[in-house]
């Protein structure tokens, strides 16, 4: 990506003794696409992660800030995400004057967070009270959303509808990618998985709503194994994706994600259905959905698969080469997304909603 910073391990460690008046012990970077993250042990021996945002984001000064405000909110108050370690200033966060993967010079957002030991969610294993907490941990950030004022703290933020907002998948710049499918029956699952959503779009306006994660992934939930191998929630990570959105939207995004860990773990599309249940059961237990939007999960589900369908071929027909990578999750996601096709609302609320 041309808008990448090209920072080097010397100059990271410069960056984290002049913003944070940190030594750092060992750093070495981790992977990333868009923006460069350093794993650093500092001489304490207290681990952080330094995040370095590509250009073009970091240029989009109320999307930034607002985004590094709303997790520290966040984590305030008791939401599981990482903490904002502040500068010597005490800014969540500063620019940083560099060079570009393509060479020239440019300035890019830094924040330091806390680092959360753990692993992804797609590397622990499915079990009903992992994924009963994780759905209690979604419905007490969407309660704090929903509350008189605090949705109202991101006024950007809250009307914020990127390219990945769900909403968005109904637009002309998402339907032009459909003639990068592969498959005439995901073809057709697409068409009517947009198609449907688009109804529930004009007539659910009311659906309660506020700023959310937007993007609950298998790679965004980060959870640890006790000694007797039992998985806990530690936090979710990677904020990205925040927007304004109908919060059964964002929950939506979490189920089909959550179906696609189980799926690629098991290879079983029946598989996936029960640990759905047990993430619903843990967010019902905390907040109560409308019948309205009981009734919107069926094809909000279907809308985001069709998305992370259409993103992975999209993507695919201009990188080849990343085919293995691109359809890692959006493979199954495929698979999910025909399934969903030959079952009826009422079929697959049957199958996930949890009897209380």
């Amino acid at each position: 990506m041309p808008t990448k910073p090209k920072l080097l391990i010397d100059e990271a460690t410069t960056v984290l003794d002049n913003f944070y008046n940190i030594k750092t012990q060992s750093i070495k970077s981790l992977p990333s696409y868009d923006d460069l993250n350093f794993l650093i042990t500092t001489s304490t021996s207290t681990k952080v992660v330094l995040k370095v945002f590509h250009e073009e984001f970091s240029s989009d000064e109320n999307r930034v800030s607002e985004q590094a405000e709303l997790q520290q909110f966040w984590f305030n108050s008791g939401i599981a995400v990482p903490q904002i370690i502040k500068t010597k200033e005490g800014l969540l966060q500063k620019k940083l004057k560099t060079k570009m993967a393509n060479g020239k010079d440019g300035e890019c957002y830094v924040r330091l967070l806390e680092f959360i030991e753990g692993e992804m969610l797609q590397k622990l294993p499915v079990e009903e009270q992992f994924f009963s907490e994780i759905g209690e941990a979604i419905a007490k950030c969407h309660l704090l959303m929903e509350r008189k004022g605090s949705s109202e703290k991101f006024p950007f933020t809250s009307k914020l509808k990127h390219i990945w907002s769900i909403e968005r998948v109904v637009n002309p710049e998402w339907e032009e990618r459909i003639a990068t499918l592969e498959s005439e029956e995901t073809t057709a699952s697409v068409k009517a998985a947009i198609k449907d959503f688009k109804e529930i779009l004009k007539n659910n306006c009311d659906l309660p709503s506020g700023v959310v994660h937007g993007d609950l992934n298998s790679l965004n939930i980060i959870g640890e194994k006790d000694e007797s191998g039992k998985a806990a929630l530690k936090a979710f990570i990677d904020f990205g994706d925040v927007c304004g959105s109908a919060l059964v939207f964002d929950l939506s995004i979490a189920v089909l994600y959550h179906m696609v860990a189980v799926f690629t773990k098991t290879s079983s599309l029946e598989s996936v259905y029960q640990p759905i249940s047990w993430l619903l059961r843990g967010y019902l237990h905390s907040r109560k959905l409308t019948e309205a939007e009981i009734n919107a999960i069926y094809y909000a589900v279907r809308a985001r698969a069709a998305q992370s369908v259409l993103g992975a071929y999209h993507t695919l027909s201009t990188e080849p080469e990343n085919r293995e990578y691109l359809l890692s999750e959006a493979g199954p996601a495929e698979k999910l997304l025909n399934e969903m096709q030959n079952l009826t609302k009422e079929q697959f609320l049957l199958r996930i909603i949890p009897k209380l």
